[in-house]
């Protein structure tokens, strides 16, 4: 009986040892992530204490809280079981090196549905078996969520919770998460004042689609808030979370105040523009507004009051008042609107009877106004050129040059838009003036006349009048007029000495000149005579005068044998004196070198009663011939 039981223990021990020597070992993950539709292998790595030739692998899958073979091979045969969903969807692949081996299963497109535990069974006929197993876990991104809030205005009266926004997320796996924002303050269900209500959706494909609201006691700080919500959901080896667009939550609340104050325009008011006021109070939505104006009430859209085309008479203080119907208290405000303008200008003389005519030697004093609410800029111009600034303009000793138009322009510098000019025409009245000496401007040898100019200024124009020694030398007379002067040319015959006088007259006075023509016999000239003077501004040029060469060779001939003849006739008669045949008294003396003019020279002479000029106009072999001479 004891060597039996001996037996029986020795036989176990040895069984025991043999099985702690002889076995399979297998190695596999614990889980393996994959994203829906991407391929997935799933490997399963095992080693054997010994070589052996006869391995048999099986994968199974854990269904209904059993497992289910979908796979079977060994040396000879690989069986995909085709009752299961697996079929035609699975590869397996086997390979044995010395007592290393690896069984893969590979999934090409991973669906929702193979979320699911997978065993992998390895046995050795003469080593035994062992088995791994990895879960397999399937992820789906969900879409970017919405955000949808409430439309309307939520009251802060309310006591209760207010909903406040709905967030959407859809399609994901797994179960999405929503989290709700404040000004990126998560809120927590935790706070009496939140709520959050969530809903989920399983559609058939296994996708989970998830809605969550947010309620809340509002209060008035909500309104200028940002209200949002975020996603998380896990993803192979991670979490991912996405945000939703930002909301902005219309709060109502009773208005604790009001103010009116100018929307349009920005800057200062001017007459003609169209002024809008507007009306606010701090609470929402706005209350209705009462716009009041020197006491009365005015018509207006909402809270906007409309000025169209103002005037001085829209100055004044506009007010606006708004009623709380809850408490019925009554709040204002109230403004002040200036209507800034500028008056036409208005431009005259500073003198006793403000005449726009300036006498000659008078100072000019000018004065401008144009009332208006701004400080203002004066600036005065002639003829297109500044000549001043400031609201009086002064010139001193008027001259006819200071005839004109003279224009003041006024500006406001702070609104440029403002803007008024105005004229006057100043006329300078005096006594005519000569602008040049009465002068020679041409002269006609063969007709024996010159063309004589007087120019002269004065306001009134003046007028000119020509006289004459001898009227017989008076041919013609052409005058040019302009504004405030005259210039006359005349033509006189020199048929013998002329004394010609050009007389310019207005109501103011007289001023005369005179010239003196002498004829002479024309002979070859010997002068050139040329005359400078200022030309007043629109006066008409005239020529310089030059001197002409004329005369004959013939009569020079003549002259010589004249003077051989008196030559020889001197011989004679200092011969017969010397000889006593005849005698000379005082009565029968003659001077023979005393020569009198004939009448083909012509000399002109121009006096004035501040100078005298002799211009000899012709002469006898370039000799000059003086008055004291003759």
């Amino acid at each position: 009986m004891t060597l039996r039981k001996n037996l029986v223990v020795l036989a176990v021990f040895h069984i025991l040892s043999w099985q702690a020597w002889a076995k399979v070992e297998v190695s596999m993950e614990d889980r393996v992530e994959v994203y829906q539709g991407d391929m997935v292998d799933i490997p399963c790595m095992y080693t054997l204490s010994q070589k052996s030739n006869d391995v048999v692998v099986q994968w199974f899958v854990k269904h209904t809280g059993n497992k289910k073979q979908i796979f079977y091979g060994d040396d000879h045969t690989e069986t995909v079981e085709p009752d299961t969903s697996f079929h035609g969807r699975i590869n397996v692949t086997h390979h044995l090196v010395g007592k290393k081996g690896t069984s893969i299963l590979s999934i090409p497109e991973v669906q929702l549905s193979d979320e699911r535990t997978f065993y992998c069974s390895i046995k050795a006929s003469d080593l035994g078996s062992a088995e791994g197993h990895t879960r397999l876990l399937v992820f789906k991104s969900p879409e970017v969520p919405s955000i949808e809030p409430v439309y309307g205005g939520i009251p802060v009266s309310n006591l209760g919770h207010s909903k406040i926004a709905t967030c959407k997320v859809n399609n994901g796996y797994p179960h999405p998460n929503i989290t709700w924002y404040r000004d990126r303050t998560p809120l927590q269900q935790e706070d009496e004042n939140v709520k959050v209500m969530e809903r989920e959706t399983i559609h058939p494909s296994g996708l989970i689609s998830v809605e969550s609201d947010l309620h809340l006691r509002v209060i008035k700080e909500y309104k200028d808030s940002k209200f949002y919500c975020e996603v998380s959901y896990f993803v192979p080896a991670g979490l991912k979370m996405t945000e939703s667009d930002r909301i902005n939550i219309t709060v109502h609340y009773a208005s604790t105040k009001v103010t009116l104050e100018k929307e349009y325009p920005k800057g200062l008011v001017k007459e003609g523009d169209n002024v809008t006021l507007r009306c606010r109070g701090d609470g929402n939505p706005q209350p209705p507004f009462t716009f009041t104006f020197k006491g009365e009430d005015i018509e207006a859209e909402l809270d906007m009051l409309i000025l169209a085309n103002v005037t001085q008479l829209n100055n004044g203080t506009y007010q606006c008042k708004s009623l709380d119907v809850d408490t019925y208290e009554e709040f204002e405000d109230s403004m002040e609107l200036v209507v800034n303008f500028l008056q036409p200008a208005e431009v005259r003389r500073i003198s006793d009877d403000h005449s726009s005519v300036l006498l000659l030697g008078e100072d000019l004093e000018l004065i401008c106004t144009a009332f208006s609410t701004l400080p203002t800029r004066t600036v005065w111009s002639k003829d297109g050129k500044q000549i001043g600034e400031g609201d009086k303009l002064l010139m001193e000793n008027g001259t006819y040059e200071m005839a004109g138009t003279y224009v003041c322009k006024v500006t406001v510098p702070s609104l440029p838009e403002l803007q008024e000019q105005d004229s006057i025409q100043i006329d300078v009245h005096g006594s005519p003036d000569m602008v040049q000496p009465v002068m020679v401007i041409s002269e006609d040898n063969a007709e024996r006349s010159v063309n004589l100019s007087c120019y002269a200024r004065g306001f009134p124009v003046p007028f000119i009048n020509w006289t004459f020694s001898n009227p017989e030398s008076f041919q013609a007379v052409s005058e040019t007029l302009t504004e405030t002067n005259v210039y006359s040319v005349v033509t006189v015959k020199a048929i013998s000495d002329v004394n010609v006088s050009c007389i310019a007259f207005n109501s103011y006075g007289t001023i005369s000149m005179s010239y003196s023509v002498s004829a002479t016999q024309i002979t070859t000239p010997v002068t050139t005579s040329t005359s400078t003077w200022t030309k007043a501004a629109g006066s008409p040029s005239s020529p310089k005068q030059k001197g002409k060469r004329g005369g004959s060779g013939v009569i020079i001939a003549v002259i010589i044998i004249c003077i051989l003849l008196l030559a020889v006739l001197g011989s004679v008669l200092y011969f017969l004196y010397k000889t006593g045949k005849i005698s000379c008294g005082r009565s029968g003396k003659q001077d023979l070198t005393k020569v009198k003019p004939g009448k083909d020279d012509m000399v002109g002479e121009m006096k004035t009663d501040k100078s005298e000029e002799t211009v000899l106009l012709q002469g006898i072999n370039g000799d000059k011939k003086l008055s004291n001479d003759q």
